[in-house]
């Protein structure tokens, strides 16, 4: 079921790296009735998937006709640093100094990516909290989407996307929950999405 957390920028960019997640909220975006879309802002991370990811958006801002704008990641993460949050960190001063004017800028992070933030929250970090509507200029207004429900929404609309390798590696935290620890906790849990809801209803500051 397709639910916002709250009604959308009267103008807004869409971050779109290619993915299932971002292609299908810019395909429900482009609807007729939605009139806000200025544009499409990608970021190249500077890493093997990354040339793929950047021709398959130019492609198809291109043959769409929705202006793109395009950054790149300048360096790599340094030793010891976590990738996950120095890639972050990028996007977010990106969004922030290169992204012109000050109107917002919709991600599509949705309420798996909700569920597995307050899962590192709770057993890594030590807090309880998930992730937040607002970033800066930067809005999460899908948190609410399941993934697959955004897949069977890809699907059924034929929507193109590619996938990044990246994601299934395990290596990262954030992968090892979602492979790993998520399934487990829905099995003795499945309310538990229940929980990450209020999380989201009642507690709007989060960095994500």
């Amino acid at each position: 079921m397709f639910k916002l957390t709250h009604p959308l920028p009267k103008k807004y960019w869409v971050a779109v790296s290619g993915g299932v997640d971002s292609m299908a909220a810019l395909h429900w975006l482009r609807k007729p009735s939605r009139k806000g879309l200025l544009g499409v802002v990608h970021i190249d991370h500077n890493t093997t998937h990354a040339k793929k990811a950047r021709e398959f958006v130019y492609s198809f801002c291109r043959t769409e006709d929705i202006s793109l704008l395009m950054f790149g990641v300048e360096g790599q993460p340094p030793k010891g640093e976590s990738k996950e949050a120095w890639w972050r960190d990028r996007r977010y001063d990106i969004f922030k100094n290169q992204v012109p004017g000050d109107d917002a800028i919709i991600l599509g992070h949705h309420f798996d990516d909700c569920l597995e933030e307050y899962l590192m929250n709770t057993l890594v970090r030590g807090f309880m909290d998930t992730i937040g509507y607002s970033h800066g200029r930067c809005v999460r207004p899908f948190r609410l989407w399941k993934k697959e429900s955004i897949v069977e929404y890809a699907v059924r609309n034929k929507v193109p996307w590619i996938n990044d390798p990246s994601n299934n590696d395990a290596k990262y935290k954030r992968n090892h929950i979602r492979h790993y620890i998520t399934p487990e906790v829905l099995k003795l849990n499945p309310g538990v999405y229940n929980i990450v809801e209020k999380c989201i209803e009642h507690g709007e500051v989060g960095a994500g």
